[in-house]
C-alpha cells in the first residue's frame, strides 16, 4: 500500500524517536543527515541496461549514453530498479508522494528536460532533505541512419565535367579534388565549417601530366602520388609538387599510410615487392608480392585495433579470377595477407571498389554507388538496405571519389558530362555527430 504524504513519514519518524527514548532514556541516538543519492538505474531498454551518472555538486542524475530514439514511449511506466541512498525516504511530485523502488514509475517528465524531474531525499533526522533532478537523454534522431546533404551548390564548386578519373582526399581542414578530364585539374575547399564551404581552383606546379590519380594518398601530413614512369611526387599544399628522389624509380603503387609508415609496391629485377618508408623517404624492401594481390585501383584504410596496433585493409583490381571482392590486410606494410572467405555473404566484384572504415565497421561500395556492403571484421559482408544508403542521384555519376574528414563526415564528388552535372554530397551517421555530455 502506498503512503501518500510526507506528514505520515514525519509522524512515523517522531514516534520511532519517542519510542526509543522510552526504552532507554540514558542513551543518546544520532540519526544520519546524509541525503546523498549513490546509485540510480532503470529496467533495460530494448534489452540494454543504461548507466546513470550522479553529479553530487549540482545534484543531478543523468545518462551519458542517450537512450535510443522512441525509447521515451517506454518511460511512462518503467521499473526504477536502483535508487540507493544512505537511509530515510524518497519522495516525488508536489505532494511529496513516497517513491517506491522496484515499482513502475512515470519518468517521461525527465526526458530531454534540462531542468529535470525532481526527487527529494529525506534523512532519518526528519528535518534534512535534498532535491535531485533526473534528466533522461533520449536520441531525437535515429543514431544509425546515414543522413546526406546536397552540397553541389557550394560556392565555386567546379562545373566543368569531372569524368571518370577523380580523386578526393581529406588533409587537415581541407578537401583536395583532382581530375584528369582536361589535363590535371585541382581544387581545394576548407571544410572546417561544413555549412560554409568555398572551393578554389589550384594552379599546379611541378606535377607531371601523367600522374596516376588513383594512387594518390595522404601520408606524413602531405599528399603523395605515383607517375607513369614510377616516380613519386609529394605536396604539402596540393598545388606545389616535387619529385621525391629517395622514393622514385619503378614504383608500381602506393598502398597505405600508417601513422609513421608509407607502404607501396616497388619493382626489383622484374619482380614486385612490398616496400615501406618512414619520414626519411627511403624505401626498405619487404616480401615479394603474392599472386592475386591487387595491382590497380587500390583503395585502403588504416585504423587502430583494440590493442592499439594499426591495421590496414585494402581492395583493388587483381588478375585473379573471382566473383567477389577480396580484401587484404597488413599490420606493417611489409607483409600482406588475403582475407578471402568462403562465406555466402560477400560483396560482388565490380570494376572499381572503394573501402572506408567508418563507425567501427568496414564499408565497400562500387562505381554504380547502388549500395553499401558492411562488415565488422572484413570477412563476412552484408548489403545495407535500410539506414545506410547513397543519394539516389549519385547513381548517374560518371566516376566518383569519397573521403572522410576528421569530423566523421563522408564527402563524395560525382562526375558529370554534357547532360549530367557534377555532384557534391556530405553525409554522416547520426551517432557519429552526437556530442558526449
Amino acid at each position: 500500500m502506498r503512503i501518500k504524504f510526507l506528514s505520515v513519514i514525519t509522524c512515523f519518524l517522531t514516534l520511532c524517536i519517542a519510542f526509543s527514548a522510552c526504552l532507554d532514556s540514558d542513551n543518546d541516538y544520532n540519526y544520519t543527515t546524509d541525503v546523498s543519492v549513490y546509485a540510480f538505474g532503470i529496467d533495460t531498454i530494448y534489452g540494454k541496461h543504461y548507466k546513470f551518472s550522479i553529479d553530487q555538486v549540482e545534484h543531478r542524475i543523468f545518462n551519458r549514453d542517450s537512450l535510443p530514439m522512441y525509447a521515451d514511449t517506454l518511460l511512462d511506466s518503467i521499473i526504477v530498479d536502483t535508487f540507493s541512498i544512505a537511509a530515510g525516504a524518497i519522495t516525488s511530485g508536489e505532494m511529496d508522494t513516497i517513491f517506491i523502488v522496484g515499482e513502475a514509475a512515470d519518468l517521461t517528465p525527465a526526458v530531454n528536460n534540462p531542468i529535470g524531474q525532481a526527487f527529494k531525499v529525506h534523512a532519518l533526522d526528519g528535518m534534512t532533505s535534498r532535491i535531485y533532478r533526473l534528466t533522461i537523454n533520449v536520441h531525437k534522431q535515429d543514431p544509425d541512419s546515414l543522413i546526406w546533404k546536397n552540397m553541389t551548390s557550394t560556392e565555386n564548386f567546379p562545373t566543368t565535367p569531372l569524368k571518370d578519373d577523380i580523386k578526393l582526399l581529406s588533409l587537415g581542414d581541407y578537401l583536395y579534388l583532382y581530375s584528369s578530364s582536361n589535363g590535371v585539374e585541382a581544387y581545394r575547399a576548407n571544410v572546417s565549417e561544413p555549412t560554409n564551404v568555398v572551393w578554389e581552383e589550384l594552379t599546379l606546379a611541378g606535377m607531371p601530366e601523367d600522374v596516376i590519380l588513383n594512387t594518390m594518398l595522404v601520408a606524413f601530413d602531405a599528399l603523395f602520388v605515383v607517375a607513369q614512369d614510377g616516380s613519386v611526387y609529394q605536396s604539402a599544399d596540393g598545388a606545389n609538387w616535387q619529385m621525391v628522389e629517395g622514393l622514385s624509380g619503378d614504383v608500381q603503387a602506393l598502398l597505405a599510410a600508417f601513422p609513421t609508415t608509407l607502404a607501396g609496391i616497388k619493382q626489383v629485377d622484374g619482380e614486385n615487392y612490398y616496400c615501406t618508408t618512414d619520414a626519411s623517404l627511403q624505401w626498405a624492401i619487404g616480401e615479394k608480392v603474392e599472386e592475386g594481390f591487387p595491382t590497380k585501383n587500390i583503395q585502403s584504410v588504416v585504423h587502430p585495433t583494440t590493442n592499439g596496433v594499426y591495421k590496414s585493409v585494402l581492395v583493388g583490381t587483381s588478375k585473379k579470377s573471382t566473383d567477389r571482392v577480396i580484401p587484404w590486410f597488413s599490420l606493417d606494410g611489409n607483409r600482406w595477407a588475403s582475407m578471402e572467405s568462403s562465406a555466402d555473404s560477400y560483396c560482388p566484384l565490380t570494376d572499381k571498389t572503394s573501402i572506408i572504415y567508418y563507425g567501427n565497421s568496414y564499408y565497400l561500395f562500387d562505381a554504380g554507388l547502388y549500395a553499401f556492403y558492411s562488415s565488422p571484421t572484413g570477412l563476412v559482408w552484408k548489403m545495407e538496405t535500410d539506414k545506410i544508403r547513397f543519394p539516389y542521384s549519385l547513381r548517374d555519376a560518371l566516376g566518383y571519389s569519397a573521403a572522410i574528414d576528421k569530423n566523421n563526415f563522408i564527402w563524395i564528388v560525382g562526375g558529370g558530362n554534357g547532360n549530367i552535372n557534377n555532384q557534391f554530397w556530405r553525409g554522416r551517421i547520426n551517432r557519429l555527430g552526437f556530442e558526449r555530455q
